[in-house]
């Protein structure tokens, strides 16, 4: 795994089933990582553009950013989200961490947490399913709960949902 930072929970699953439960989160892992890593660099954008700085190449206006941003997601996300989440869109908004000092601010996108400190804990009853829970401080507490499945070989994100006001809702990635 990429992160020292991440707290493995193996749950309610059989020590049998931790090589496939690791496959799961590595490969979730992974995938969570460069979708923020795509928010963040849009974000990173739109802070220099606020300030009338404009990297050659680069997006300079909020149109191009989201564009970019889009574009990021189209090619990413259905190599690993099923047609259902996919079907929920890319995201509720671009998350701008604290962006109280300008570019030099903690830019982060919605899965920072990854690399910031955050706990997952991982359920599977077979080598087909995996439910991820994930429990992380920013700048207040939050959980998230992720659903893989295993077809044809590959892991898919096949459900997630986010935990606010004391509900889960079905969310998008």
């Amino acid at each position: 795994m990429s992160s020292d930072k991440i707290q493995i929970d193996y749950g309610d699953t059989p020590e049998k089933l931790h090589e496939a439960a690791d496959e799961a989160i590595s490969f979730l892992v992974t995938h969570l990582q460069k979708r923020n890593d795509i928010e963040a660099e849009c974000i990173r954008l739109y802070l220099y553009a606020q300030q009338g700085v404009h990297i050659k190449g680069r997006p300079k206006d909020w149109d191009g950013i989201l564009a970019l941003y889009r574009k990021g997601c189209e090619e990413l996300l259905p190599t690993f989200c099923s047609q259902e989440v996919m079907a929920r869109g890319y995201a509720r908004c671009l998350s701008y961490g604290d962006t109280s000092g300008g570019v030099k601010a903690t830019i982060c996108g919605e899965y920072a947490y990854l690399t910031q400190g955050c706990k997952l804990t991982i359920t599977m009853k077979s080598n087909k399913r995996a439910v991820i829970h994930t429990s992380f401080q920013r700048p207040r507490m939050g959980e998230q709960q992720f659903t893989l499945s295993r077809t044809d070989g590959r892991w898919l994100l096949t459900d997630k949902r986010d935990k606010a006001w004391g509900k889960w809702t079905k969310n998008s990635i």
